[in-house]
């Protein structure tokens, strides 16, 4: 498998640097299909499709651009959070990583989840407004939904595939770093890093020498938290449940590493499907509204059941647990923030707003006239919200508190709290 693998990468640089040389020194066209399908693959013709600015310079998709803005800024949200965590898997101070959440700033990115059903909510929103505009132009025939779901897999899946399989192989053999052992191999020196924490700040060891076999549950006071180790890596994983993530169902293997970024990815396919065969499939606009709002509303009541029968809180809150279980098996994780039904409500408002974008520009709507009055509302509504939060979930007298002190400060004034026992178990 490995040399496969590596025969395939080499033979895609062939490719590239062919197809960059032939557009570097071909002097006219070529009408070849062969040499087209190279050619395909040539970094200068590729290259400025990345910086392409103008795609949306024509009316009415110039009306659009703030949507580019919007995801900018989210990515960088999303990266930056994501830089977090690499930090908070191999801790040698677990106490810090508990102060963190009694400092407020962090639960930007604490409760940073909240961020991609935006992400859901535009992907929704361009689906449906890409659709009405295509049927202003030709009649959809329902050939349309299986011919636009091949062409999306077709689009996604041969990167998405070499990807895998260089995962599934030859990662390997080029990582290198502290977390390496913790994350792309067998986890050898696990039991030194856990026994290290346990010795930190309010984790105390019991004594006793114990393997890597033997930690099994952590005992904190009087909440019992599962503790399970990964008995498989991500490259192992990749091997043995790689067609969970080839055939985009990576959002419902819960007891795997492989590439769990890609979670979306499959979550994303799925609502697309669902949101096309809407739009395909029902065309009078008023069926299609009344189906849209049961979408939305099917959606609320399964994710409101997934949180009640599971005993969650409405948003997926990052947790110290989560970190040292890499994700694995978290109820939160896996049940509301990677499930495709749990994210429906979100992607259900994204295909109510496309339509309705779409509606307005047909009736020439002018929002320049609304824009003082819809932002004198929002910021009314921020503002009272903001005061009705600090009076009651959040006493501003405690909100200052938390505000002032940072987690260093606080850090120098915690005192041994004999309430707290932590037993290891053995099996």
């Amino acid at each position: 498998m490995d040399i496969f693998v590596s025969i395939l990468c080499t033979f895609i640089l062939i490719v590239n640097v062919a197809g960059t040389l032939y557009d570097v020194y071909a002097t006219k066209e070529s009408k070849s299909k062969a040499v087209n399908m190279i050619v395909a693959f040539s970094l200068l013709r590729n290259w400025p499709k990345l910086f392409q600015a103008d795609y949306r310079s024509r009316a009415p998709l110039d009306r659009l651009k703030g949507l580019d803005g919007v995801r900018a800024v989210l990515m960088i949200l999303l990266v930056t959070g994501h830089f977090f965590i690499p930090y908070t898997m191999a801790i040698s101070n677990p106490h810090f990583i508990e102060e963190v959440y009694h400092f407020l700033p962090y639960h930007v990115f604490i409760n940073g989840a909240a961020i991609v059903q935006t992400f859901f909510l535009m992907s929704g929103l361009l689906l449906s407004y890409s659709l009405q505009r295509t049927a202003e132009k030709k009649t959809i025939k329902w050939t349309m939904l299986t011919n636009n779901i091949w062409k999306r897999w077709l689009r996604l899946t041969p990167s998405f595939a070499v990807v895998l399989a260089f995962t599934s192989t030859l990662l390997r053999f080029i990582s290198s770093g502290p977390l390496v052992q913790v994350i792309l191999t067998r986890m050898g020196n696990f039991n030194h890093w856990f026994i290290d924490c346990l010795n930190c700040s309010r984790l105390y060891n019991t004594g006793t020498n114990l393997r890597k076999t033997d930690l099994r549950t952590l005992v904190i006071g009087s909440k019992l938290l599962d503790f399970q180790l990964l008995d498989w890596t991500e490259i192992e994983d990749c091997r043995r449940s790689w067609m969970w993530n080839f055939f985009y169902l990576r959002n419902y293997k819960f007891d795997s590493q492989c590439m769990p970024q890609t979670w979306y990815l499959a979550a994303d396919l799925h609502l697309y499907c669902v949101g096309l065969a809407i739009f395909v499939l029902i065309r009078n606009s008023y069926w299609r509204n009344i189906v849209l709002a049961m979408f939305f509303a099917v959606g609320v009541v399964v994710t409101g059941l997934v949180i009640y029968f599971n005993d969650l809180t409405f948003l997926m809150t990052i947790s110290p647990r989560m970190l040292m279980q890499l994700f694995i098996e978290d109820t939160a994780y896996n049940y509301l923030y990677m499930a495709s039904h749990t994210n429906i409500p979100s992607f259900a408002i994204g295909l109510a707003l496309g339509a309705l974008i779409h509606n307005l520009q047909k009736k020439d709507f002018n929002l320049d006239k609304y824009k003082v009055p819809v932002l004198g509302m929002v910021t009314i509504s921020f503002i009272a919200g903001t005061i009705i939060w600090l009076v009651i979930d959040a006493p501003v007298n405690q909100l200052v508190k938390i505000w002032l002190e940072t987690p260093a400060k606080k850090h120098n004034k915690v005192k041994k709290n004999d309430n707290i026992d932590v037993i290891v178990e053995k099996l």
